[in-house]
Parts: C-alpha cells; sequence; structure tokens
C-alpha cells in the first residue's frame, strides 16, 4: 500500500479446458470472488484488472480477448459465453 495500491491478486495464472467445470475454494477473504470477477472483467470500481484474458469459444470462432471487448460485448459475452454461479444463502421455504 505504501504507493497507494492493494493488489488482491497477483501473478495469477490459470488455464480452463473446454468443457472443464472449475470450483474456487478458499477462507473468505481469499479472493476467491475478485478471481471470479476478473475472469469476466467484471470487478468492481476502483479495481482494475490487467494482463490477458483469452477466451476461446467452443465452436472454433476467433479467440476473444476479454478486456479488449466493448461494454455491449462484454454483456453478450456474460450472457451467451459463459457463467458464474456465486454462494448463496439458503431460502427460508415458502408456506404452501
Amino acid at each position: 500500500m505504501s504507493d497507494g495500491v492493494s493488489r488482491v491478486l497477483n501473478d495469477v495464472d490459470i488455464s480452463i479446458n473446454k468443457e472443464e467445470i472449475v470450483g474456487v475454494v478458499g477462507e473468505s477473504g481469499s479472493g476467491k470472488s475478485m478471481l471470479a470477477s476478473a475472469l469476466l472483467d467484471a470487478v468492481p470500481e476502483p479495481g482494475k484488472t490487467k494482463g490477458d484474458i483469452t477466451y476461446y469459444p467452443p465452436d472454433g470462432r476467433e479467440p476473444v480477448n476479454v478486456l479488449e471487448q466493448s461494454t455491449n460485448e462484454l454483456n453478450r459475452f456474460r450472457w451467451e459465453e459463459v457463467a458464474m454461479v456465486f454462494q448463496g444463502r439458503c431460502l427460508r421455504s415458502i408456506p404452501q
């Protein structure tokens, strides 16, 4: 923090293969949600994502550099290409 910057994740290197499902496990505050948000270029302000995030569509289309997408392209990518399931709390049953 001496330079006014807090690095939540640093030097992360991950490859996820086609049809592979990845679960991220760790202690509270370890950066799981930040990692998932970074993969989707969805880090909340004032955070920034740097580096390379390349998505290879399963149908053989050109690879997508996630960090170079426009807002509309990112929205489409997040809706049509990838999915993220957040940890949730159990909801109370609704009486029948």
